[in-house]
């Protein structure tokens, strides 16, 4: 999401949830190379836990499941 052109859209906010510190870091870094700083809250949390209360237009992910208990896992998705 980081990766795309918002030159046009002043009032994008992104929000990014991870449990991986590296990966925020790579994500701050590119927020800021893409002068993205202020449009993106990135948070160090897990995904199961977090209260976003948010509401959202477009929920994304990229298919990294942090979840030993695959019924959870399968329940998450139906």
């Amino acid at each position: 999401m980081l990766l795309l052109d918002y030159k046009n859209r002043s009032n994008v906010r992104l929000l990014g949830l991870d449990l991986d510190k590296n990966a925020l870091d790579g994500a701050y870094k590119l927020a800021n190379e893409r002068g993205l700083a202020r449009q993106v809250e990135l948070r160090h949390a897990d995904a199961w836990e977090a209260d976003l209360n948010a509401e959202v237009d477009i929920l994304t992910s990229d298919g990294h499941i942090y979840e030993t208990d695959n019924e959870r896992v399968v329940s998450s998705t139906h």
